[in-house]
């Protein structure tokens, strides 16, 4: 990922989180940040080391988190690695409000098939992780390569794709308070 001035100090604790990690969950997690990361700068997100421009929003090392702020909402996307060092990782997304406290307009997460409310990209759960190989990985991140541009479209459309996760009740709450 191409350092950038407001993700700089994030850049930093990101490498020593994966300089910590297995060889499987670093090379997915290098592959992750060299494939997937760059897909979501060219849409005019940024890597930032604080969520919505506030000090006490800090992005976790195991995390990735990309920014693009207008001036009525901030949208989001937010790659979160397992935190028992397992090679998977789920993607997020959200528009949300620019004016604390930062109220959802719409989230949702990549997922396999469209009636999960997320899903874990990568080494399944059962899978003896010394057995998840290279070819493995690239295989996870050139499947979500294949699909994640719906997140975008999401977040700007609110449109759910096919790999786009079913709404929770509190998303269809909100969207009933906001259509009244």
């Amino acid at each position: 990922m191409a350092a950038n001035k407001s993700g700089e100090k994030h850049r930093k604790r990101f490498e020593r989180w994966q300089a910590r990690c297995g060889p499987q969950t670093r090379l997915l997690s290098k592959l992750v940040d060299e494939e997937l990361v760059p897909v979501f700068i060219q849409a005019s997100f940024a890597t930032v080391d604080v969520a919505f421009r506030q000090a006490d929003q800090t992005v976790n090392a195991d995390e990735i988190c990309l920014e693009r702020a207008e001036s009525n909402f901030f949208d989001t996307i937010n790659i979160s690695f397992s935190k028992r060092d397992r090679p998977n990782f789920q993607l997020g997304c959200s528009r949300r409000q620019s004016i604390p406290p930062n109220e959802f307009i719409r989230s949702c997460h990549l997922v396999k098939r469209s009636n999960q409310f997320y899903y874990f990209w990568g080494k399944p759960w059962w899978w003896p992780t010394a057995l998840w190989s290279e070819s493995q990985a690239r295989g996870t991140v050139n499947k979500v390569k294949r699909v994640m541009e719906q997140l975008i479209v999401f977040v700007e459309t609110g449109e759910r794709g096919p790999n786009i996760s079913r709404p929770t009740q509190r998303a269809i709450a909100l969207s009933i308070k906001n259509a009244k």
